[in-house]
């Protein structure tokens, strides 16, 4: 007999199946999220475990920026707990609409009395690797992102203020030298604390090379205090030096600004000159002159013993020895000054009184100059000798005897030529007048000697 279908049986069945069904989709849903979230965190913490390492060592600066990106991970899992527990109340609701015959759901094993055209028009739910995930955030974005944008936008740039520099030296100075005032600007928005001038060596002279604090000559760290901020300058240099100089010879060298083996500025072009040589003649006479003027103006009150010909042909001569003119120049001063003081002396001595006495010149000369020209100090002294000295009959001069005529004439001579070689008589007297006058003191030596004296003395 023919089996009768139950209807009662049937609905009975039914909501097993759905009840089934439901909770079947709700663990498999639960257990896909679940496992997505997971998978996520894993991959997350590690990203963000290895950016920590990395950053941390990179600089403190860093710190703030991951905290913030780890302050920003948490909102994201905050973000996807809360997508979740919508999530949940989603699958509540589909659950109730499920029950509430809402949404007709169909499994082949629940609804075995089921034809394949009803099936059909049943909406089948997607499987687990096809869940629907529109309405749903991202819940793995790359947690680090915003710090790579931060490391994108710090920007390394140097400037130079001139694009050139130009320096004219001597053969001499070739062997180092500064260039100085090299103006750069910190056009980037990081701090720089340490860089370097490299040479561009292509386009460089060969023989043009950095001096002194590297190892490499063709690069140049300058000296700085503190580290150059962004959009401040501050004034740089740097030594150089020429291997091979030569005169009239120009010599260019391109340097660049370098940061962590990094080119970071355009390029600066520095341009020397080596003067010509010239005559060494013309040197010569130059550094002479300059000499004379040195010892002109060392000796402002004696300028009638400054002959400029004369000192700079000495100078010429001596190998440039300032030093020696100096003191050929100082010997003529302290020898005008001598001069000076024996005319006044003599000039005092003439104005003295010598009555009834007769005291050496040389000695009263030279207590003249001992008592500072003092005359009236010096003719009392004078006096105090003449208290001292009785007076002595004066012997009345013997009248010689006559030589014979030519014995006198020789006689005459012989004595010229003793006044001559003594005193230099041709140059103030003629010689027959000179000779007259000892003709006329009858060859009187006492006699002649103090007509001698008082000639070259007084001029009589």
């Amino acid at each position: 007999m023919k089996d009768v279908f139950n209807i009662d049986e049937y609905k009975e069945q039914m909501n097993l199946g759905t009840k089934k069904f439901t909770q079947d989709f709700k663990n498999d849903l639960e257990k896909s999220i679940n496992e997505i979230l997971e998978e996520n965190k894993k991959v997350a913490e590690k990203n963000i475990d290895l950016k920590l390492s990395q950053y941390i060592e990179t600089s403190q600066k860093k710190d703030s920026d991951i905290k913030q990106s780890i302050l920003n991970v948490n909102d994201i899992l905050k973000e996807i707990r809360d997508q979740t527990e919508g999530m949940s109340d989603g699958i509540n609701e589909l659950y109730g609409a499920i029950v509430n015959k809402e949404i007709f759901i169909s499994k082949l094993d629940a609804l075995g009395g089921v034809n394949n055209n009803e099936r059909k028009n049943v909406p089948q739910p997607k499987k687990k690797d096809e869940l629907d995930m529109s309405g749903v955030v991202n819940p793995n974005p790359n947690p680090l992102a915003a710090i790579d944008d931060e490391e994108e936008k710090q920007i390394l740039k140097i400037g130079f203020e001139q694009k050139k520099a130009e320096k004219i030296i001597d053969m001499k100075d070739a062997k180092f030298f500064n260039i100085d005032n090299i103006k750069i600007i910190n056009l980037g928005n990081v701090p720089c604390k340490k860089f370097y001038f490299v040479k561009d060596e292509e386009k460089s002279s060969g023989d043009l090379f950095f001096f002194g604090n590297s190892k490499e000559t063709n690069e140049y760290q300058p000296t700085n205090e503190g580290e150059l901020a962004p959009k401040k300058s501050l004034n740089s240099s740097t030594t150089i030096k020429i291997n091979n100089p030569q005169p009239g010879q120009e010599y260019k060298m391109i340097i660049y600004v370098k940061i962590d083996d990094k080119i970071v500025s355009d390029p600066f072009e520095i341009i020397v000159k080596i003067k010509q040589a010239e005559d060494p003649m013309k040197q010569i006479n130059m550094k002479a002159n300059a000499l004379f003027e040195e010892i002109k103006n060392q000796f402002p009150n004696h300028q009638n013993l400054i002959n400029q010909g004369e000192i700079i042909n000495k100078l010429i001569n001596n190998n440039l020895n300032k030093d020696e003119i100096v003191n050929d120049i100082n010997i003529k001063i302290r020898e005008q000054e001598k001069e000076e003081i024996n005319r006044k002396a003599e000039n005092l001595y003439n104005e003295l009184d010598f009555e009834n006495v007769t005291l050496d010149k040389k000695e009263v000369l030279d207590y003249i100059i001992n008592q500072n020209f003092d005359k009236e100090e010096v003719q009392k002294w004078i006096n105090e000798k003449k208290s001292k000295v009785q007076p002595q009959p004066q012997p009345q001069p013997q009248p010689q005897p006559q030589p014979k005529n030519d014995e006198f004439e020789e006689k005459v001579k012989e004595i010229y030529d003793e006044l001559e070689d003594g005193y230099g008589i041709s140059g103030f007297i003629d010689e027959e007048a000179a000779k007259d006058k000892i003709r006329e003191l009858k060859l009187d030596r006492e006699q002649i000697n103090q007509w001698i004296e008082n000639t070259l003395l007084n001029g009589e």
